[in-house]
């Protein structure tokens, strides 16, 4: 922001943060001011025994929508990344996550990111995965 004001320069930037930098105090907002118009974010997965069952405790689906909200509400585009084959997922649990993510939290673009590397989070694939990829059928809304 010091340089945009000193110079004058316009310029726009892509940031990745982290699912919990909302609650840094004006951590958004002044990445805005700054000038980022677009950000990844990893939501890795947003069904609730994930973070259990893969050891990732920095997942905390129900402070998504807030920290999606807030992106928006600056006026930033929120771009998340997801992660389909964690070793709790099933073909059912990918397409109901699916669904909520197509009408719940405020994003604009997602792309999905298969963990295709078996125990890589403690616990093999689940047996339908690895046997036919194929029966995973989500359609785009």
């Amino acid at each position: 922001m010091e340089l945009r004001g000193k110079t004058k320069l316009s310029f726009k930037f892509i940031i990745q943060v982290d699912t919990l930098c909302h609650r840094l105090d004006g951590f958004i907002e002044m990445a805005a001011r700054a000038g980022c118009n677009l950000v990844f974010i990893g939501l890795e997965n947003i069904d609730p025994d994930v973070p259990i069952a893969a050891k990732k405790r920095q997942i905390k689906i129900w402070e998504y929508r807030k920290m999606l909200q807030t992106w928006k509400d600056v006026g930033v585009v929120t771009y998340a990344g997801y992660i389909l084959g964690f070793p709790d997922d099933t073909p059912e649990k990918i397409s109901r996550n699916i669904e909520i993510i197509k009408r719940e939290p405020p994003l604009d673009l997602i792309e999905f990111f298969e963990e295709s590397i078996p125990n890589t989070y403690g616990a093999p694939v689940a047996k339908t995965q690895q046997e036919d990829p194929a029966k995973l059928k989500v359609r785009a809304g």
